[in-house]
């Protein structure tokens, strides 16, 4: 009796390491709008499409696609990781990179943000070297895993979109 009960056990515990394991995305685009007045519409695209060649980052293109009858700029861009307390010692060198589609109207600009993957840095490890014959752990992208990435995600992203809505309106660095 005692055999079949451990083997049961065990048979089911191997059961559960089998089942996939669910794993939640928090890849939702990030929306915001920025009210600029006395500004035209050309005046905003050029102001945006400069903005954007001289602030963001990226390791690809920044501008990917601009039209300015239809008053559209798609770009993309990579921030730093904003992570504070605890976070920052485990996140540092993390970035962000993200793709932000820009619709411009007279005195209106709506920024959407989407795309956003966490970038994860390469880095050695001596001692997964002699467990695990590998030196080198990282160097990947992926998207927010967990609901404090994406709000760390917001905050920088709320951050770029604070500085371009000062730079528009004059106030911000040229």
């Amino acid at each position: 009796m005692a055999r079949i009960c451990v083997s049961l056990f065990m048979l089911l515990w191997m059961a559960g390491c089998a089942a996939p394991q669910v794993v939640r995305e928090w890849n939702f685009p990030v929306r915001s709008t920025i009210e600029v007045a006395g500004l035209a519409g050309d005046q905003t695209f050029e102001k945006t499409r400069i903005w954007f060649e001289r602030h963001l980052r990226s390791s690809g293109p920044i501008i990917e696609y601009a039209n300015r009858e239809a008053g559209v700029i798609v770009a993309n861009g990579d921030m730093d990781y904003p992570a504070s307390g605890l976070e920052a010692m485990e996140r540092i060198q993390y970035t962000i990179s993200f793709r932000v589609r820009a619709e411009v109207s007279a005195g209106r600009l709506e920024l959407v943000f989407g795309d956003l993957l966490i970038n994860v840095p390469k880095y050695y490890s001596r001692r997964a070297e002699y467990l695990f014959k590998r030196e080198y752990f990282g160097g990947y992208s992926r998207p927010p895993a967990s609901m404090a990435e994406y709000q760390a995600a917001q905050r920088g992203i709320s951050i770029i979109v604070e500085e371009l809505g000062n730079w528009l309106r004059g106030q911000g660095r040229g």
